[in-house]
């Protein structure tokens, strides 16, 4: 009976480690399953908000493209009088985008645009109508061209985009001083060195082969030498 007592004992112990053991397993496998499923929840939680916050920028990139392509063009280049300018709404429209959306590409793209405003409309299309004002007017230009340059100098096309631009104001300066015209081509020659492979680069180097053709480089210094005659008030030196 003894020994019988002692089997039955044996082997209530034995089930009874069995049945720990199983339920051991039952509880890490519970928790393994917990585990395994609460990881799932946060991978998928976190797919679910990366999916609506790109979603949410790529709406908000594109409307903001939306607004910076609907900016209106200037209104015809002709001298600023505080009575009518006809850049007032575009200049506007620009700096707001400028001031709201630092950093982003349209920002750049919109101080590009608001720089070309001085370069351009007020400066080189007004060149011979009004050689003093186109001068001041690019004047302007250059201090924002300068800063363009330098902020986006590690970007070669933005980089030689303002560096080119620098070149033609520069260039603008042989309505005063003929002499002028050598700085401006080996600004030309800088951009085109240094950026051989952009549409900035490549516009300087057939600036440079120009000046270098003997009956256009003629043909650019009578141009320059004819601006201040058209404008009584304007004389070579001021």
């Amino acid at each position: 009976m003894k020994a019988e007592h002692r089997k039955e004992l044996r082997t209530n112990a034995l089930a009874d480690r069995i049945g720990r053991f199983i339920q051991g397993v039952k509880t890490k496998t519970q928790a393994n399953y917990l585990m395994i499923w609460g990881t799932l929840a946060v991978v998928v939680a976190g797919v679910v908000v990366w999916f609506f916050i790109n979603r949410w920028n790529k709406n908000s990139r594109s409307e903001l493209w939306v607004e910076l392509d609907t900016v209106p063009a200037p209104a015809g280049n002709m001298p600023i009088d505080p009575k009518h300018n006809p850049y007032k709404t575009t200049e506007a429209d620009l700096e707001e985008i400028i001031e709201n959306h630092q950093g982003t590409k349209q920002a750049m793209i919109a101080r590009f645009r608001l720089a070309q405003i001085n370069l351009r409309d007020r400066g080189l299309d007004l060149l011979a109508d009004d050689p003093r004002l186109a001068l001041a007017n690019l004047e302007k230009a250059k201090r924002e061209y300068t800063k363009l340059a330098e902020d986006y100098k590690d970007e070669p096309q933005w980089a030689a985009r303002a560096r080119l631009s620098l070149a033609q104001i520069a260039e603008t300066r042989a309505v005063q001083d003929l002499d002028k015209l050598d700085d401006a081509v080996k600004l030309y020659e800088q951009v085109a060195q240094e950026y051989p492979k952009t549409a900035a680069g490549m516009e300087a180097q057939q600036r440079v082969k120009e000046f270098k053709d003997p009956k256009k480089r003629a043909a650019i210094e009578e141009f320059y030498k004819d601006l201040p005659r058209q404008d009584p008030k304007f004389s070579v030196g001021q």
